[in-house]
């Protein structure tokens, strides 16, 4: 093979990694724009939902009855129309009195034993819709702190007919390393500004896994169910209400604070690991609901698909590479000349797409308040690309990867064409 189509292959294999890491910086620059421009609407005058506040919880004896008490007395909304539900899940001490003591109504998942988190909650959903007396359910997680405002802002969204809503998380000022304080941008950007934009153009903005809401109807429409696929049953729930037909609204109003900050951070990693897993079992039907113009399928699509960020760092960085030695081969070699305009196209593109991913957590960092050391971090980004690099380096296929361009820039000399 000589070396011009040698490097028509080099600037193809580019353009194949290049094409959905650039499609992916377009689409969070988009969201990320629409993000910017969030609506404002009244409280209702007077509530009328009848909302359960429901928590899974398993032996917290020591904190339970200040979490059900903080949660009784410190929301803003009519005490006749809001409980606080607490499900037992297999504890062995007193949780569950001490819940009830507390004020909370309390669901004791005692006869079956080994229930995963999601099947726990399907089996209290199905005890309380039974009752037909809650409109919907708000589930969080033990500690988890709303905002005094959430239940009336709730309520708002549930009488606009919402049937499903996603709160917005708070930050917090806590002591973080530098390397947390990257995952908290990205957190905070991939939980806020991407969900705000989705919202902002009608789509439905996912659930996270803490603070979302559910009413009664959309659970007898859609059975909430762990289908055991993969570990993000959120996530396929997800998918499942946008195969029904329904969406779930971002609530940028309301806040939560989770109980775990960094704790929720690392399990929302895991949940961006596990949509390939759920991709098989669901991308079909998504495909052939987009194929039906329906927008929602198609964002699922794309969302399931497109690479994360640091696999996009990664393909945009090694596009920009190769593109640059296609641009020095046309530029400096005899005979090469072909290879100037797609190495400068290359180059380009991935430059231009290194350049859209500051955005996001720009306005992440601009929105949601983070400390003043993330600030900082923010300044560390450029050196993001390599750091990526030199993880995924360690991988053979990368490795391989990195000594297929160290010989073909070996191979650079005038008489190579």
């Amino acid at each position: 093979m000589d070396m011009l189509r040698f490097g028509y292959v080099l600037a193809l294999l580019a353009s194949a990694a290049l094409a959905p890491s650039l499609l992916m910086c377009c689409r969070a620059l988009f969201f990320t724009f629409l993000s910017m421009f969030p609506r404002r609407r009244a409280f209702s005058a007077a509530p009328i939902a009848r909302i359960a506040i429901v928590l899974k919880v398993c032996d917290l004896e020591g904190r339970i009855e200040r979490m059900v008490s903080e949660l009784i007395s410190g929301l803003d909304y009519d005490h006749k129309l809001f409980d606080v539900v607490v499900v037992a899940d297999g504890c062995r001490d007193s949780t569950a009195f001490l819940a009830g003591f507390a004020g909370a109504r309390v669901l004791e998942v005692n006869d079956r034993p080994g229930l995963t988190k999601i099947n726990a909650l399907e089996w209290a959903f199905g005890q309380l819709l039974e009752e037909a007396g809650y409109d919907a359910f708000l589930v969080i997680e033990p500690g988890t702190v709303l905002d005094d405002t959430t239940l009336r802002a709730l309520d708002r969204a549930l009488a606009r007919g919402s049937k499903a809503v996603q709160l917005a998380s708070a930050p917090i000022n806590a002591k973080l390393s530098w390397r947390e304080c990257l995952s908290s941008i990205h957190f905070a950007s991939a939980t806020h500004v991407m969900p705000r934009g989705r919202s902002m153009l009608g789509l439905s903005c996912g659930i996270l896994g803490n603070g979302f809401c559910l009413t009664a109807e959309i659970l007898r429409e859609i059975p909430y169910r762990g289908a055991g696929h993969s570990f993000a049953e959120c996530l396929e729930y997800h998918l499942g209400i946008i195969l029904g037909g329904e969406k779930v609204r971002y609530m940028a109003h309301p806040a939560f604070i989770p109980p775990d900050y960094l704790d929720y951070i690392l399990r929302w990693k895991l949940h961006e690991r596990s949509k390939m897993g759920v991709s098989r079992y669901h991308l079909k039907n998504l495909v052939k609901s987009a194929a039906s113009a329906n927008l929602q399928a198609l964002d699922s699509v794309l969302d399931l698909m497109l690479p994360s960020v640091g696999g996009t760092v990664v393909a945009l960085t090694v596009s920009l590479f190769a593109g640059g030695l296609l641009f020095i081969a046309g530029d400096r070699l005899r005979g090469c000349e072909e290879l100037f305009i797609p190495g400068l196209a290359v180059s380009g593109l991935s430059l231009s797409g290194l350049l859209m991913l500051p955005f996001r957590p720009l306005a992440a960092l601009l929105e949601k308040g983070l400390p003043f050391k993330c600030w900082i971090a923010f300044l560390a980004l450029p050196l993001y690309p390599p750091w990526c690099l030199l993880l995924t380096w360690r991988k053979r296929s990368s490795c391989m990867v990195f000594l297929f361009f160290l010989w073909f820039f070996s191979t650079l000399h005038p008489g190579a064409c």
